[in-house]
C-alpha cells in the first residue's frame, strides 16, 4: 500500500519513508471445520476413567484415616409368597386316595363274609372317613394360610339369599329326573340307602356341608382365584367336587353343576353361610327322596 505525499514533509525524510517496505493488510480469516482425528492419529491411547466411589461431600474436610465411608441402605425385599397350590392339590389327591381305600377296604370286608350286615360296614368305613378327611382338610388349611377375602355389595348379597333356594329346588328336581333316566336306560338297579338316622344324617348332611364347603369354596375356590379368575375358579373347583364322588359317577356331570352353583352363591353371597345351608338341605332332601323309594 502506497503512502500518500505529503509536500510539507523534508526531502530526505520522504525518500526514507518510501524506502521503507509496507506491510499489507492481512488476509481475511476463513472459517472451517477441523478434520477429525483418526483413531491411529491420535497422541497417546485413550484408558477407561476409573470407577468413582462413593464419596461424602464433607469428605475434604477429613483426613483418609478418620473418614468412613457409610453404609448403604438396602431395601428390605418382601419376602416371596409360598406356592398354594401344591398343598391344594396334594392334600385333593390324598383325600381321593382315602376314597378309594375306604370303598375297596368295605368291599373287600363284605365279600369275605366276615359279617352279616353290610351295611354296618360301609357306615363304620364313611365314618372313619370323613374323620381322616377333616383332618385332612384342617392340615390344607393350615399349609394355605390366609385366603385374601374379597368383598361383595349387598344388593347382590340379598339377591344371592333370595334366588338360592328355587335355584336349589330346580338343581334337586334335575337330579332326580337324571338319575332316573340314567337308571332305565343302563338297567341300573336300585340300591337302597343308609336310611334316616342320627349317624347318616351327620355323615351325609352335616359332615359334608361344613368340610367339603370349606375345602372346595374356601379353599380351593379362594386359591384358584388369583391364578385362574373367579369365572375359571369357580369351575375347576367344581369339577374337583364332582370328582371327589367318585363312588358315584352316574350322579358326576350333575355333581359337577351343582359344584359351580355353590360356588356362584359362595361368591356373590361373600360368605360360606348360603353355600353350607344349601348343601346340606340339598343332602337332607336326596337322603329322604332315596329312602321314599
Amino acid at each position: 500500500m502506497a503512502l500518500p505525499r505529503d509536500p510539507q514533509h523534508d526531502p530526505a525524510e520522504e525518500e526514507l519513508a518510501w524506502a521503507l517496505p509496507v506491510e499489507d493488510e492481512p488476509p481475511p480469516i476463513r472459517r472451517t471445520r477441523p478434520k477429525p482425528i483418526e483413531p491411529w492419529d491420535e497422541p497417546y491411547d485413550l484408558e477407561p476413567a476409573p470407577k468413582r466411589r462413593y464419596v461424602d461431600r464433607y469428605e475434604a474436610d477429613f483426613d483418609d484415616d478418620d473418614y468412613e465411608e457409610r453404609p448403604r441402605r438396602r431395601r428390605k425385599r418382601k419376602p416371596k409368597e409360598p406356592n398354594k397350590l401344591i398343598p391344594l392339590f396334594v392334600g385333593y389327591g390324598l383325600m381321593l386316595c382315602l376314597l378309594v381305600a375306604s370303598a375297596v377296604i368295605a368291599a373287600v370286608i363284605i365279600l369275605s363274609n366276615a359279617v352279616v350286615n353290610p351295611e354296618a360296614i360301609e357306615t363304620g368305613t364313611s365314618a372313619v372317613f370323613d374323620v381322616v378327611c377333616t383332618f385332612l382338610v384342617f392340615i390344607v388349611a393350615l399349609s394355605i394360610g390366609r385366603i385374601r377375602p374379597h368383598p361383595t355389595d349387598g344388593t347382590m348379597q340379598a339377591a344371592a339369599w333370595c334366588s338360592a333356594f328355587p335355584v336349589l329346588g330346580v338343581l334337586l328336581v334335575v337330579n332326580i329326573s337324571f338319575v332316573s333316566v340314567v337308571r332305565e336306560l343302563f338297567n341300573v338297579p336300585h340300591q337302597p340307602g343308609p336310611g334316616i338316622t342320627v349317624v347318616s344324617f351327620l355323615l351325609i348332611c352335616l359332615q359334608p356341608a361344613l368340610v367339603e364347603e370349606w375345602f372346595f369354596r374356601h379353599l380351593a375356590l379362594g386359591t384358584l382365584r388369583k391364578p385362574l379368575g373367579l369365572h375359571g375358579a369357580v369351575w375347576i373347583s367344581g369339577t374337583m367336587f364332582g370328582f371327589a364322588h367318585l363312588l358315584n359317577p352316574i350322579a358326576m356331570p350333575y355333581l359337577i353343576i351343582v359344584g359351580v352353583c355353590l360356588g356362584y352363591f359362595r361368591v356373590w353371597s361373600g360368605g360360606l353361610i348360603l353355600p353350607m345351608i344349601l348343601h346340606g338341605v340339598h343332602n337332607a332332601v336326596v337322603l329322604m327322596a332315596d329312602h321314599a323309594m
